[in-house]
């Protein structure tokens, strides 16, 4: 681990590990190996999702901080849990070291919770240990705001300059923690062209496009330039479902919906407005409900209602 005597004493590492920051490595890489062989089922059950917290998964605001996102994730929060969670748990002892730690990433998960319950991502599952690295990094840069940390082993950096760059980069992992798809693609055509087609992004774009090309026209032409026309991100991921509102159903005519009567008979004689019609309307065919971008035939026979949610359900009578 590494040591340090006052704010800007000595830097140096110390191959025994303390006690703690071994077992939260140990418990942390477990999960990862297990959770990479589960098919999600880990994820589901522990990683943390608001609207699973709401029907009782209480344990997720604490058990989301063992699991992690990818390689990546996991090998920057453990490094980072062993270059500065060494050093606070040696100053401060592991009893009070474990409940500093797991209180930070708890109120992390927490805030993760209400974030969801009150704004966006009420569906979304969040892992990661960030939420208690953060609170590492906090700690380290009060305790030791001047001593030397070698960034990425290479820069020397004062603690109170490095916790801050650590903690961006933390961040970045700590977003990386929804789970979502991450797509991104090119919108390419040849030069001149009024018109494109969308390829994958990478290095195999321009061939690909050329492919798409000759496949959708009929030919390609690779000594022709290329244009890139736009450079698309997109990001998919569980979302709180979509709430419509239902009207109150009053039980009505329709008489304040008709725009116009004519006599033709197969078509209908009654022509309804479909913007004036109301939750609980009820009328008979033949009838045309009419609106901007279509027009409602209903038959001879058949009888039409708006339900709650403004939808015209027709009922067909049998022959």
């Amino acid at each position: 681990m590494r040591t340090f005597s006052g704010e800007s004493g000595g830097f140096g590492i110390n191959l025994q590990m303390t006690s703690g920051v071994k077992w939260l490595l140990i418990v942390n890489t477990a999960a990862f190996v297990v959770g990479a062989f589960s098919r999600g089922l880990l994820d589901f059950w522990f990683g943390l999702t608001p609207a699973l917290v709401m029907k009782g998964f209480i344990w997720q605001l604490f058990t989301y901080q063992f699991l992690h996102a990818g390689v990546a994730h996991i090998l920057f929060n453990m490094l980072a849990l062993w270059m500065f969670g060494t050093v606070i748990e040696g100053t401060w002892g592991r009893q009070r070291f474990l409940r500093y730690y797991f209180i930070c990433a708890t109120g992390a998960g927490v805030c993760v919770f209400l974030a969801g319950l009150f704004g966006s991502g009420y569906s979304a599952t969040t892992v990661g240990a960030s939420g208690a690295i953060f609170g590492l990094l906090l700690a380290f840069g009060v305790m030791y705001p001047n001593a030397p940390i070698l960034l990425f082993f290479l820069f020397p950096v004062p603690a109170k300059y490095a916790v801050i760059i650590y903690g961006a980069i933390e961040f970045f992992f700590f977003t990386s923690g929804l789970k979502g798809v991450s797509t991104r693609s090119l919108d390419l055509r040849y030069k001149g062209q009024g018109f494109e087609l969308n390829v994958p992004y990478g290095t195999s774009a321009v061939s690909a496009f050329h492919e798409a090309h000759r496949q959708r026209y009929g030919y390609a032409d690779p000594a022709r330039p290329i244009e890139v026309v736009n450079v698309r991100a997109r990001f998919v991921a569980a979302s709180k479902p979509l709430e419509f509102r239902k009207h109150v159903v009053r039980r009505g005519n329709a008489n304040q919906a008709v725009v116009a009567r004519r006599s033709d008979k197969t078509c209908g004689n009654t022509v309804y407005d479909r913007a004036l019609l109301r939750a609980g309307d009820a009328f008979s065919g033949p009838a045309v409900v009419a609106e901007y971008s279509a027009t409602t035939v209903v038959p001879r026979g058949a009888k039409a209602r708006v339900d709650g949610w403004g939808n015209i359900v027709i009922e067909v009578a049998h022959v």
